[in-house]
């Protein structure tokens, strides 16, 4: 594609300009959301999560229904950040941390509170349906 403008800007500083904008949205719609890598890491989160709220999100890369779940965790997080803590699993590196939770067809939405699982919705559920788990069990 070419863009006629008015100045000359180098490429350097165009690339630089998007690669900032890029990384700024990318950091942006991640906010919110930490990916758990290792059961170790876990269960670091659950001994510092007290009381609250923990909003874990089974998935897999090749999951169909996983990635049209994802956007809608992603305004979920955003939305209810003050009230829950939001984590990704990806069940093919954490096979332990899926088993531990049952979680044998995906997506799956775990609720943690108090360390133990109070809540879970399977499958691409509506907003709606996230919204209010988080309101019954998380804290403000």
């Amino acid at each position: 594609m070419i863009i006629k403008c008015s100045r000359i800007i180098s490429i350097g500083a165009l690339m630089a300009v998007v690669l900032t904008l890029c990384s700024k949205d990318e950091a942006k719609s991640r906010a919110g959301i930490n990916k758990i890598r290792t059961y170790e890491q876990f269960e670091q989160i659950l001994d510092g999560s007290k009381d609250s709220l923990l909003v874990i999100d089974f998935y897999a890369d090749w999951c169909a229904p996983c990635k049209m779940l994802d956007p809608i965790m992603k305004e979920i997080a955003q939305e209810y950040n003050d009230r829950a803590k939001f984590y990704k699993v990806n069940i093919d590196y954490n096979r332990k941390l899926a088993a531990e939770f049952g979680a044998s067809s995906i997506p799956l939405i775990v609720f943690v509170k108090n360390k133990e699982a109070v809540h879970g919705l399977m499958g691409v559920q509506p907003y709606r349906a996230y919204a209010e788990a988080i309101v019954k069990y998380g804290h403000t």
